[in-house]
């Protein structure tokens, strides 16, 4: 049965052993390709972040151009990505960041998705606890003197 709480304490994050979290090279990758194989070209990504952003801060084509490149001093803005993933329309990036960690990001749709799941095991544990109680009852009832039967159903 599924159990939230056990899926949580076998992942990475709760973990005694440090994962791997040197992700440069991964988050890069994962950046080029929610670029590359995505429906807007590079510029079109830039003014879509601009937009997301709000236009507090611009980001340019070669400051987005240096954020690709390993060498570059400067790298991608952390506080950037939900906008880059929604210029992008992928959340590759944010799949790449919690791989380590044995998680994946997942949509509002998803999520409620997990919690009816978890309504309904609860539901049929529930069930399961109420036919073992009227099970019990009955057994009890079979059990019964007729002096005890008379008496229960007296009390009805």
């Amino acid at each position: 049965m599924y159990n939230r709480s056990n899926v949580e304490s076998s992942s990475m994050l709760k973990s005694d052993e440090s994962p791997r979290c040197d992700l440069t090279f991964a988050l890069l990758a994962a950046m080029k390709s929610a670029v590359d194989n995505g429906a807007f070209s590079r510029p079109m990504v830039i003014d879509r972040m601009n937009e997301c952003l709000g236009g507090e801060k611009v980001i340019t084509r070669d400051m987005f151009n240096k954020w690709f490149s390993v060498s570059a001093p400067t790298k991608f803005p952390a506080e950037y990505l939900p906008a880059f993933c929604w210029a992008t329309q992928s959340i590759e990036p944010f799949v790449a960041l919690l791989l380590p960690l044995d998680y994946s990001p997942v949509d509002g749709r998803a999520l409620t998705m997990v919690n009816a799941t978890e309504l309904a095991f609860q539901a049929q544990a529930l069930l399961q606890q109420s036919e073992t109680m009227f099970a019990n009852i009955m057994k009890q009832a079979a059990q019964a003197t007729p002096q005890q039967s008379a008496d229960i159903t007296r009390i009805k």
